[in-house]
């Protein structure tokens, strides 16, 4: 009857650390998939990275060429080359320009309420 006791308590110790061993390994499996997991988005994050910096890197090689210069140059800056003929477009003889009219703000009716809150507190951040 000894023998039997010891075996079942033997079995019911051995059934619980297998339980604890087997809850151990799930563990630490589902562990190893969150790890790999954040390792491709480290990875795709890397290579975005990597492409930014060659797309950078290519985009200050241009921007230090003479090409880029020139382009700056006669695009932004205006100004010409010898040899250069500047086009200025002259209107026709007896049309009149359109004047460019620049149109008046409107001002906007305020309560009284923000009149005296901003005599109080000064004015708030969306009114000028």
């Amino acid at each position: 009857m000894k023998r039997t006791l010891l075996r079942r308590a033997l079995l019911l110790l051995g059934l619980v650390l297998f339980f604890f061993w087997l809850t151990d390994l799930n563990y630490r499996l589902q562990r190893i998939q969150d790890l790999e997991r954040e390792a491709r988005k480290l990875r795709a994050q890397v290579t975005e990275l990597a492409q930014t910096q060659v797309s950078l890197q290519a985009q200050l090689t241009y921007a230090a060429s003479d090409q880029a210069v020139e382009e700056w140059a006669r695009r932004e800056a205006g100004y010409l080359r010898e040899g250069d003929h500047p086009v200025i477009p002259i209107p026709q003889p007896g049309t009149t320009p359109l004047p460019f009219v620049t149109p008046t703000p409107i001002p906007t009716a305020r309560s009284n309420l923000s009149l005296w809150w901003e005599l109080f507190f000064g004015p708030t951040e969306n009114e000028p």
